[in-house]
């Protein structure tokens, strides 16, 4: 619809508008708007958000996704969006994972001890050798002097009698010959002593 030559304060109707006050062309009113008419191009319906780009209304991003550049993307693994309309989605907390993409809800799972994983993640990582993690670990703490610890393991365990280890072993390290050491040990003795 062309508004006719006039002094600028032409009117366009119900089903067109136009944002200047000029003798421009009116432009057609969205299917999605409401108030549309004249001078105004609406507000969006409910469902439906203003781009700031294209100025148009577009859908809002369900559950599960996220706008990003006037696109609804996915949510990533370790992340879920539980509400429409997201522009980001909710990081999975430290100590829980989720391998889920697209998620509307949280699936973020707690990670079993003698695993750990830090925020967003989509896999619980196992304690490596010499260390060891309780459920829900944004961390594994490392095995104290005279106990040992492989790798994936809720919690270490005493060196037996006649060996010893340090801080973070692995595996426990046998006395000495003529030495001796009780169960736990951080060093060996001489049995000389």
């Amino acid at each position: 619809m062309q508004c006719k030559k006039c002094d600028g304060s032409c009117i366009c109707g119900t089903t067109h508008y136009k944002t200047t006050s000029s003798n421009d062309a009116c432009l057609p009113c969205e299917a999605n708007v409401a108030n549309c008419g004249d001078s105004s191009p609406g507000s969006c319906l409910s469902g439906y958000w203003r781009d700031s780009i294209s100025d148009l209304c577009v859908e809002v991003c369900p559950p599960g996704k996220y706008e990003s550049d006037g696109d609804c993307i996915h949510c990533e693994v370790g992340k879920f969006s539980p509400y429409p309309g997201a522009v980001t989605c909710i990081q999975c907390v430290a100590g829980t994972a989720s391998s889920n993409i697209g998620s509307s809800a949280s699936t973020c799972i707690g990670c079993p001890a003698g695993t750990y994983s830090e925020i967003g993640a989509d896999i619980c990582i196992p304690c490596a050798n010499g260390k060891y993690s309780t459920p829900y670990a944004a961390s594994c703490k490392g095995c104290e002097a005279g106990k040992y610890g492989a790798t994936g393991q809720p919690m270490c365990h005493f060196c037996p009698a006649g060996t010893y280890s340090t801080a973070g072993a692995s595996t426990c390290t046998a006395c000495d010959n003529g030495d001796f050491s009780g169960p736990g040990a951080s060093e060996c003795d001489s049995c000389s002593n």
